[in-house]
């Protein structure tokens, strides 16, 4: 297959309703939630434990969900 990627799992909700993904060379952040919308202090969590192993997230770009 000419697809592949190279992704860990660096931190994952207890009740897994949200996790952080990110590349090894630290090139890529995802933080992803089971719903549209996080509470602050979650995405607040996610993006400490991504900031703590060394990711640049002052780059994160949340994407924007359509009202419901």
């Amino acid at each position: 297959w000419p697809f592949y990627g190279d992704y860990w799992v660096i931190g994952l909700d207890p009740d897994y309703r949200w996790a952080v993904v990110g590349a090894p060379g630290r090139e890529f952040l995802w933080v992803l939630s089971r719903t549209p919308q996080m509470a602050p202090a979650d995405y607040a969590d996610a993006v400490g434990i991504a900031a703590a192993q060394g990711f640049p997230v002052d780059r994160l770009q949340p994407t924007p969900q359509p009202a419901r």
